[in-house]
């Protein structure tokens, strides 16, 4: 596979969420401590705006991960992909309300909340921290393999991806030395000789990516980026081998 390929397939991806964000309010300049930042107004923090925000991370994050694996930074960017993962977890997650008449379920509800919530106060960053409620990434993975036709192996699959690629996030000892070179000596300036096996799977990452999007396109009614968005995906798994593959 072709890094050029992963390339351009992600400025296609990355021009298609883009446009996207015509369908969501944007951001406006509010004062938070001794400055200003960006942020949404309350009543436009809804759930499709949680998924366009998590689109927008997730291209950023393909991109970081192209960047790495053309430098041979291996690990990196499997930690990275983990990143994107959750991105796409989410947006499949909250997308779609869960509950009973078509709303939003609790645990969907604290998933947002939280995600809104800002890290710190302004007036002590370093000696404060917010309390959150938090729903666990196996919460959400098991809410999104329910929806397939057999969720108990969909979810031990999502569940072991999830654990091998977190290795390499905290550090796991079997993924460190797969840094040793010889007699003591470890790469430390990238991974030549595993970026091929990379690339290969890279492909994985854009093609979930795209998925997770095209639902959201959908679910916005932008039928004017549907087809370009069907387009790509067809156009990912034609040239790519990727799994599973969406008629």
């Amino acid at each position: 596979m072709n890094l050029g390929y992963l390339h351009a397939a992600v400025d296609r991806l990355c021009v298609i969420v883009d446009q996207l964000g015509s369908s969501f309010p944007p951001p406006t300049i509010v004062p938070r401590g001794d400055g200003f930042v960006d942020r949404h107004s309350p009543v436009a923090r809804t759930n499709g705006l949680v998924c366009y925000i998590k689109a927008v991370k997730v291209c950023s994050t393909l991109n970081g991960i192209l960047r790495l694996l053309e430098h041979a930074h291996v690990q990196e960017a499997y930690a990275l992909a983990r990143v994107a993962q959750d991105q796409v977890d989410d947006i499949h997650y909250l997308l779609v309300p869960r509950a009973e008449g078509g709303v939003l379920d609790k645990r969907q509800i604290t998933a947002i909340i939280e995600f809104f919530q800002e890290e710190f106060e302004p007036v002590d960053p370093v000696g404060t921290s917010q309390e959150r409620d938090h729903v666990g990434r196996p919460k959400v993975q098991a809410a999104i393999t329910n929806d397939m036709a057999d969720p108990s192996t969909g979810n031990a699959i999502a569940r072991m991806l999830y654990r091998m690629f977190s290795g390499y996030v905290h550090g796991a000892y079997v993924h460190i030395m797969e840094l040793h070179q010889e007699a003591g000596h470890y790469q430390m300036h990238g991974t030549p000789g595993h970026v091929s096996d990379a690339t290969e799977y890279a492909p994985n990452f854009v093609y979930q990516a795209i998925l997770a999007i095209e639902s959201l396109v959908d679910r916005s009614s932008r039928e004017d980026l549907l087809s370009s968005t069907r387009e790509l995906r067809k156009d990912v798994a034609s040239n790519c081998d990727v799994l599973p593959v969406k008629p």
